[in-house]
């Protein structure tokens, strides 16, 4: 009954840069009472609920006693939450009857000086999206006195996605980041065996296990850096081979990977590879926005020069990430808009990065418009001569 996450989630940090990042106070959410919650601690009593509203699923007002929650944190603008959805909703199917996930949408950015309730038409806006459609439990979002915030996620660590799993008592029972052990946890504590020996060594195998992709990325740059690009897909395709699960997408990172290393080898095979990571990852709308960021980049983890030899392929990654996914999300639109002009479309990158911009002020970005106006400048710039021709 294990879940298992895509390894992408694994390294999410070092995409960072492309993700939407919080502030610490984010706008629109009342300060914290000064009197704030003590840190969360396994075998305190959960925190009282305090939702607004349900976007999708069953009710939850109450802990029902003699029930397992697992209650997961989330917001618009962040990326690992997103990738998280597939993972979850696995969890929730596999723990149907014995584990109810709850989803809560809290610090969303925007909206200066305005409730915390005037985030709804943007929250609903990606829970209509496929990647919002894809949430197979229940979903709410936190009440306009940050509740949620300040009595759970503060708390608890602060950290995105996080969770925390309420025993049948109703106390706390385990708090952190619902990855890849989050299977083997939920089975413990199914069974009543959640103790701290039990976690120890979860932790220990996670640890194992971030080392291991850790030591093979770093072995497949070298081998990219030496220009060694057979010796690395022969390793790549041996790895897809033994780390395949039945009924779930290939590693993302692998199928990358793959098509990286083929650029240099054998470009109608990078451009099969390219196409085997769009079908894969169709209903998953971060990972594709992943793979179109990386094409864009022209960069790999490993440090080398990949992208941009493709720009077919890499308009397609691009659009499909954005009709998947949020169709206001600045990033993505601002994706498209590159890959518009690497067609060189200047056309629809004007039009696609002024979306972008005019996008900004709802997902509290308004501060880096800067950012975001210098390429529709350089565009302008390149659609008067084209419009001569």
């Amino acid at each position: 009954m294990r879940c298992i996450l895509p390894a992408l989630v694994l390294v999410v940090a070092s995409w960072s840069g492309h993700a939407l990042q919080a502030a610490a106070q984010p706008s629109g959410t009342p300060e914290a009472p000064a009197s704030a919650a003590a840190p969360m601690k396994v075998g305190d009593p959960a925190p009282p609920l305090g939702l607004s509203v349900f976007l999708k699923g069953e009710p939850i007002r109450h802990f029902e006693k003699g029930k397992l929650y697992l209650v997961e944190f989330w917001a618009t603008w962040c990326t690992a939450c997103k990738m998280m959805v597939p993972h979850l909703s696995r969890v929730a199917r596999d723990f149907r009857g014995k584990v109810t996930v709850l989803s809560v949408n809290v610090s969303e950015q925007g909206h200066e000086g305005k409730p915390y309730s005037s985030h709804l038409p943007k929250v609903r806006r990606f829970m209509d999206s496929p990647g919002g459609e894809g949430m197979e439990f229940t979903v709410a979002m936190d009440d306009d006195a940050c509740t949620m915030l300040h009595t759970w996620l503060e708390p608890s660590g602060g950290g995105f996605p996080s969770a925390v799993l309420v025993d049948r008592e109703g106390r706390v029972a385990w708090t952190g980041f619902p990855g890849e052990s989050l299977g083997e946890v939920l089975e413990l504590a199914v069974e009543n065996k959640l103790t701290e020996a039990a976690l120890g060594e979860i932790a220990a195998r996670d640890q194992a296990r971030r080392k291991d992709t850790q030591d093979f990325q770093k072995r497949i740059g070298a081998l990219a850096a030496s220009r060694k690009h057979d010796e690395a897909l022969r390793l790549i395709e041996d790895r897809i081979a033994r780390t395949r699960k039945p009924g779930l997408p290939t590693d993302s990172n692998l199928l990358s990977a793959r098509y990286q290393a083929l650029t240099y080898l054998n470009p109608a095979e990078a451009r099969k590879a390219g196409e085997d990571y769009l079908s894969q990852y169709a209903k998953y709308p971060v990972y594709l926005s992943f793979f179109a960021m990386s094409l864009l980049s022209g960069e790999a983890v490993s440090g080398g020069r990949y992208g941009c030899q493709d720009p077919e392929l890499t308009l397609r990654a691009a659009r499909f990430a954005l009709d998947q996914g949020d169709g206001h999300n600045p990033l993505a639109l601002q994706d498209l808009a590159k890959a518009y002009a690497l067609m060189k479309d200047y056309r629809n990158a004007v039009k696609c990065q002024q979306l972008a911009l005019d996008s900004l002020d709802d997902y509290g970005r308004g501060a880096q418009r800067k950012v975001f106006e210098r390429p529709l400048k350089e565009y302008k710039r390149a659609l008067k001569p084209a419009a001569k021709r």
